[in-house]
């Protein structure tokens, strides 16, 4: 789940307007004297083993998926509109990256009102706090409280029932796959097509290695779905391949004087052939 957290809030934060958003953990925290249990780290460590005992997890994959991107981000046609799947691609000198990722935000619908709670007046922002400390909020995410019975205002009313629909596709896909069709225009030429997969198969101590991998010749758009399951992170990478440099014939003086030869004895061999008047 943290694997595509990851690139998820990355992008948040560079769509907000933030500079040089930076993330990391390095270590898990676990079986510490403060009680504190987090299972975000890059790597795993047992500290109670007599020696290190740790392991790269799935997410020091996205690091290295990260370290792939471009210097330059496609942005203008990549607008999903979708609060869970979203795509960062970026191009090279000699290759595309695409980033694609799946997070179904387990608290989507309280971050969505977080995001939008500067549009409520004192009022509202009042009975919303009132509705999240006593409990009512959870109940009404799951739709046991019905909202149009409720006293709120009808800007209020909009705003839940938009957080209902998000926490309801948020369950939905937290267990079925996501088919996204991909589509890369305007290249053109050979190309290496490389693709990588974070997902629930891989833990800890994950090879970094292509699950699908081929040479493409493109003179039209290449298209390609992918199939995204719950809280995967996928990687395609497009390199272009140099031109083969053409293949020049050496030839030796010794086979060149042979060539002469042959070329003066069949000469001369076609000359005794014509009648002698």
């Amino acid at each position: 789940i943290a694997a595509s957290f990851i690139p998820s809030r990355i992008k948040n934060m560079y769509e907000a307007g933030i500079n040089y958003p930076l993330y990391f953990c390095l270590e898990d925290f676990q079986n510490n004297k403060e009680g504190v249990e987090r299972n975000v780290g890059v790597f795993s460590f047992d500290s109670e083993a007599s020696e290190y005992k740790g392991a790269p997890k799935a997410i020091y994959n996205v690091f290295r998926m990260l370290s792939h991107l471009g210097d330059n981000m496609f942005t203008s046609s990549l607008e999903l509109n979708d609060e869970f799947v979203d795509v960062i691609a970026t191009k090279a000198q000699d290759r595309i990256a695409m980033l694609v990722y799946n997070y179904i935000d387990p608290e989507i619908a309280r971050n969505f009102l977080s995001r939008n709670i500067a549009s409520l007046n004192g009022a509202e922002r009042k009975a919303l706090l009132n509705l999240i400390s006593s409990g009512k909020f959870q109940k009404v995410m799951l739709r046991q409280l019905d909202i149009s019975k409720m006293r709120l205002t009808k800007k209020l009313k909009t705003l839940l029932k938009k957080a209902q629909e998000l926490n309801d596709r948020a369950i939905k896909f937290q267990s079925s796959t996501r088919n996204i069709n991909t589509i890369i225009k305007n290249i053109k030429g050979n190309y290496l097509y490389q693709r990588y997969t974070v997902d629930s198969s891989c833990n800890t101590n994950c090879a970094f290695v292509p699950v699908e991998e081929k040479e493409l010749n493109l003179s039209e758009p290449f298209q390609q779905i992918l199939t995204l399951h719950p809280y995967s992170v996928q990687m395609i990478i497009l390199t272009k391949k140099p031109a083969e440099p053409e293949r020049a014939a050496l030839v030796t003086g010794e086979q060149s004087a042979a060539g002469k030869v042959e070329k003066v004895s069949n000469a001369t061999e076609s000359k005794e052939k014509v009648p002698q008047e």
